[in-house]
Protein backbone atom coordinates (compact mmCIF):
# COMPACT_ATOMS: atom_id res chain seq x y z
CA UNK A 1 0.00 0.00 0.00
CA UNK A 2 2.95 2.53 0.95
CA UNK A 3 4.37 1.88 -2.88
CA UNK A 4 1.04 2.37 -4.39
CA UNK A 5 1.05 5.49 -2.64
CA UNK A 6 4.19 6.51 -3.55
CA UNK A 7 3.71 5.94 -7.08
CA UNK A 8 0.62 8.05 -6.99
CA UNK A 9 2.75 10.93 -4.85
CA UNK A 10 5.54 10.73 -7.86
CA UNK A 11 3.15 10.94 -10.39
CA UNK A 12 1.63 14.46 -9.05
CA UNK A 13 4.90 15.75 -9.03
CA UNK A 14 5.94 14.48 -12.41
CA UNK A 15 3.20 16.37 -13.73
CA UNK A 16 2.87 13.53 -16.36
CA UNK A 17 -0.53 13.40 -18.50
CA UNK A 18 -0.41 10.98 -21.15
CA UNK A 19 -3.73 9.74 -22.07
CA UNK A 20 -3.11 5.62 -21.99
CA UNK A 21 -4.56 3.55 -25.02
CA UNK A 22 -7.27 1.59 -22.63
CA UNK A 23 -9.48 -0.49 -25.11
CA UNK A 24 -8.10 -4.09 -25.73
CA UNK A 25 -11.20 -5.90 -27.68
CA UNK A 26 -10.32 -9.37 -25.87
CA UNK A 27 -11.98 -11.89 -23.97
CA UNK A 28 -10.61 -14.62 -21.36
CA UNK A 29 -10.32 -17.22 -24.11
CA UNK A 30 -6.84 -17.92 -25.43
CA UNK A 31 -6.39 -18.87 -29.36
CA UNK A 32 -4.98 -22.58 -28.55
CA UNK A 33 -1.57 -24.03 -29.69
CA UNK A 34 -0.85 -23.10 -33.42
CA UNK A 35 -3.96 -20.61 -33.97
CA UNK A 36 -2.99 -16.75 -35.72
CA UNK A 37 -5.34 -13.96 -34.77
CA UNK A 38 -5.03 -11.07 -36.93
CA UNK A 39 -7.55 -7.90 -35.88
CA UNK A 40 -8.21 -4.46 -36.55
CA UNK A 41 -9.68 -1.76 -34.43
CA UNK A 42 -11.15 1.91 -34.14
CA UNK A 43 -11.23 4.12 -31.07
CA UNK A 44 -11.86 7.34 -29.43
CA UNK A 45 -11.18 9.36 -26.85
CA UNK A 46 -13.59 11.87 -25.08
CA UNK A 47 -12.61 14.12 -22.25
CA UNK A 48 -12.45 17.56 -20.41
CA UNK A 49 -12.64 18.35 -17.18
CA UNK A 50 -16.27 19.43 -16.46
CA UNK A 51 -17.17 15.59 -17.03
CA UNK A 52 -20.09 16.69 -19.95
CA UNK A 53 -19.00 13.40 -22.33
CA UNK A 54 -22.28 14.78 -24.30
CA UNK A 55 -21.14 18.32 -25.27
CA UNK A 56 -17.77 17.27 -25.27
CA UNK A 57 -15.42 17.14 -28.04
CA UNK A 58 -13.54 13.85 -29.58
CA UNK A 59 -9.83 14.25 -28.52
CA UNK A 60 -8.26 11.30 -30.53
CA UNK A 61 -8.72 9.21 -33.14
CA UNK A 62 -6.90 5.83 -32.48
CA UNK A 63 -6.44 3.09 -35.21
CA UNK A 64 -5.15 -0.19 -34.13
CA UNK A 65 -3.91 -3.42 -35.77
CA UNK A 66 -2.77 -6.79 -33.86
CA UNK A 67 -1.44 -9.92 -34.49
CA UNK A 68 -1.95 -13.12 -32.10
CA UNK A 69 -0.21 -16.54 -32.09
CA UNK A 70 -1.24 -18.93 -29.91
CA UNK A 71 2.28 -20.55 -28.43
CA UNK A 72 0.36 -23.26 -25.86
CA UNK A 73 -3.48 -23.88 -25.41
CA UNK A 74 -3.47 -21.60 -22.54
CA UNK A 75 -0.46 -19.01 -23.60
CA UNK A 76 -0.84 -16.23 -26.16
CA UNK A 77 1.88 -13.62 -27.69
CA UNK A 78 0.60 -10.66 -29.28
CA UNK A 79 1.57 -7.76 -30.94
CA UNK A 80 -0.15 -4.46 -31.42
CA UNK A 81 0.89 -1.30 -33.10
CA UNK A 82 -1.83 1.66 -32.91
CA UNK A 83 -1.55 5.26 -34.55
CA UNK A 84 -3.27 7.99 -32.15
CA UNK A 85 -4.66 11.31 -34.26
CA UNK A 86 -5.40 13.81 -32.03
CA UNK A 87 -8.00 16.48 -32.56
CA UNK A 88 -6.02 19.31 -31.00
CA UNK A 89 -3.43 20.77 -33.35
CA UNK A 90 -0.84 21.80 -30.31
CA UNK A 91 -0.14 18.08 -29.51
CA UNK A 92 1.65 15.60 -31.67
CA UNK A 93 0.71 12.89 -33.68
CA UNK A 94 1.51 9.48 -31.22
CA UNK A 95 2.79 6.19 -32.25
CA UNK A 96 1.77 3.09 -29.62
CA UNK A 97 3.48 -0.58 -29.44
CA UNK A 98 2.90 -3.18 -27.28
CA UNK A 99 4.13 -6.58 -27.11
CA UNK A 100 1.61 -8.63 -24.93
CA UNK A 101 2.18 -12.11 -22.94
CA UNK A 102 -1.62 -13.44 -22.22
CA UNK A 103 -2.13 -16.42 -19.78
CA UNK A 104 -5.40 -18.34 -19.58
CA UNK A 105 -6.40 -18.80 -15.29
CA UNK A 106 -9.65 -20.51 -15.86
CA UNK A 107 -10.16 -21.51 -19.39
CA UNK A 108 -12.52 -19.34 -21.19
CA UNK A 109 -13.82 -17.22 -17.70
CA UNK A 110 -10.59 -15.58 -16.77
CA UNK A 111 -7.25 -14.67 -18.03
CA UNK A 112 -4.02 -12.19 -16.87
CA UNK A 113 -2.00 -9.85 -19.14
CA UNK A 114 1.16 -7.88 -19.00
CA UNK A 115 1.83 -6.78 -22.13
CA UNK A 116 5.56 -4.29 -22.47
CA UNK A 117 4.21 -0.78 -24.28
CA UNK A 118 5.91 2.20 -26.00
CA UNK A 119 4.40 5.84 -26.86
CA UNK A 120 6.37 7.63 -29.37
CA UNK A 121 5.76 11.22 -30.99
CA UNK A 122 6.32 11.20 -35.43
CA UNK A 123 8.77 8.72 -37.00
CA UNK A 124 11.43 11.09 -36.90
CA UNK A 125 11.56 11.46 -33.35
CA UNK A 126 10.58 7.57 -32.59
CA UNK A 127 13.14 7.10 -30.32
CA UNK A 128 13.71 10.68 -28.78
CA UNK A 129 13.88 10.47 -24.54
CA UNK A 130 12.31 13.31 -24.34
CA UNK A 131 8.77 12.32 -25.90
CA UNK A 132 9.11 8.68 -25.21
CA UNK A 133 7.21 6.54 -22.87
CA UNK A 134 7.13 3.59 -21.37
CA UNK A 135 4.70 1.40 -20.06
CA UNK A 136 2.96 -1.47 -18.87
CA UNK A 137 -1.31 -1.74 -18.41
CA UNK A 138 -1.59 -5.25 -16.15
CA UNK A 139 -5.11 -6.65 -16.67
CA UNK A 140 -7.32 -9.23 -15.80
CA UNK A 141 -10.19 -10.46 -18.49
CA UNK A 142 -13.14 -11.77 -16.75
CA UNK A 143 -15.69 -13.45 -19.36
CA UNK A 144 -18.85 -13.88 -17.35
CA UNK A 145 -21.24 -15.05 -20.28
CA UNK A 146 -19.83 -16.91 -23.06
CA UNK A 147 -21.58 -19.20 -25.86
CA UNK A 148 -21.20 -20.05 -29.76
CA UNK A 149 -22.94 -16.47 -31.07
CA UNK A 150 -21.77 -14.14 -27.96
CA UNK A 151 -19.94 -12.98 -25.22
CA UNK A 152 -19.40 -10.55 -22.60
CA UNK A 153 -15.99 -9.15 -20.90
CA UNK A 154 -15.15 -7.26 -17.82
CA UNK A 155 -11.48 -5.66 -18.09
CA UNK A 156 -10.52 -3.97 -14.66
CA UNK A 157 -6.50 -2.18 -15.60
CA UNK A 158 -3.54 -0.41 -14.28
CA UNK A 159 -1.43 1.76 -16.68
CA UNK A 160 1.91 2.34 -14.82
CA UNK A 161 3.80 4.56 -17.64
CA UNK A 162 7.56 5.87 -17.17
CA UNK A 163 8.94 8.78 -18.88
CA UNK A 164 11.42 11.41 -18.39
CA UNK A 165 8.74 13.58 -16.54
CA UNK A 166 8.21 10.71 -14.21
CA UNK A 167 5.97 7.94 -13.03
CA UNK A 168 1.95 8.03 -14.05
CA UNK A 169 -0.61 5.65 -12.51
CA UNK A 170 -3.86 5.28 -13.96
CA UNK A 171 -6.27 2.92 -13.12
CA UNK A 172 -9.10 1.87 -15.86
CA UNK A 173 -11.85 -0.87 -16.93
CA UNK A 174 -13.49 -1.43 -20.49
CA UNK A 175 -16.51 -3.98 -21.42
CA UNK A 176 -17.12 -5.27 -24.47
CA UNK A 177 -19.48 -7.80 -26.36
CA UNK A 178 -18.04 -10.00 -29.06
CA UNK A 179 -20.43 -11.50 -31.95
CA UNK A 180 -19.07 -14.46 -33.83
CA UNK A 181 -19.27 -15.04 -37.56
CA UNK A 182 -18.63 -18.26 -39.66
CA UNK A 183 -17.72 -21.03 -37.04
CA UNK A 184 -16.28 -18.47 -34.55
CA UNK A 185 -13.53 -17.03 -37.22
CA UNK A 186 -14.56 -13.86 -37.25
CA UNK A 187 -15.54 -11.85 -34.06
CA UNK A 188 -17.10 -8.15 -34.08
CA UNK A 189 -16.22 -6.38 -30.82
CA UNK A 190 -17.75 -3.49 -29.78
CA UNK A 191 -16.22 -2.11 -26.42
CA UNK A 192 -16.49 0.91 -23.96
CA UNK A 193 -13.93 2.16 -21.03
CA UNK A 194 -13.19 4.99 -19.18
CA UNK A 195 -9.64 5.79 -17.88
CA UNK A 196 -8.70 8.18 -14.55
CA UNK A 197 -5.71 10.12 -14.19
CA UNK A 198 -4.78 13.09 -11.66
CA UNK A 199 -4.55 16.48 -12.90
CA UNK A 200 -2.66 19.19 -11.92
CA UNK A 201 -0.88 22.88 -13.17
CA UNK A 202 2.17 23.80 -11.25
CA UNK A 203 3.38 21.89 -8.16
CA UNK A 204 1.51 19.87 -5.87
CA UNK A 205 -2.66 19.78 -6.14
CA UNK A 206 -4.90 17.72 -4.53
CA UNK A 207 -4.44 14.11 -6.14
CA UNK A 208 -8.35 13.99 -5.46
CA UNK A 209 -8.89 15.91 -8.54
CA UNK A 210 -9.08 13.60 -11.24
CA UNK A 211 -9.86 13.86 -14.95
CA UNK A 212 -11.29 11.04 -16.77
CA UNK A 213 -11.67 9.22 -20.56
CA UNK A 214 -14.18 8.01 -22.02
CA UNK A 215 -13.06 5.57 -24.62
CA UNK A 216 -15.25 4.03 -27.27
CA UNK A 217 -15.10 1.59 -30.59
CA UNK A 218 -14.83 -1.78 -32.19
CA UNK A 219 -12.56 -4.58 -33.42
CA UNK A 220 -12.93 -7.01 -35.94
CA UNK A 221 -10.78 -10.43 -35.49
CA UNK A 222 -10.27 -13.65 -37.72
CA UNK A 223 -8.90 -16.61 -36.57
CA UNK A 224 -6.82 -18.49 -38.87
CA UNK A 225 -6.74 -22.19 -37.46
CA UNK A 226 -3.99 -24.42 -37.41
Amino acid sequence: MKLILYFLLLCVVSQSCMVPVNLNYENASTLEKGNIEVKAAYSQNLSNEEYTWVTGEINSHIYSASFGYGKTDDFDFKIRYSYIDPDDIKFSNRHFLELDLKHSLIKDKVAFSFPFQIYSDLPGDLFDVETLFIATTPKLIFTPLKSKFIDWSIIPKVHVMLGLTGIGIYPGVSTNIGFRLMEEQIIIRPEVGIARRPQWDNGLEDISDFDSVLSFGVGVSYVITK
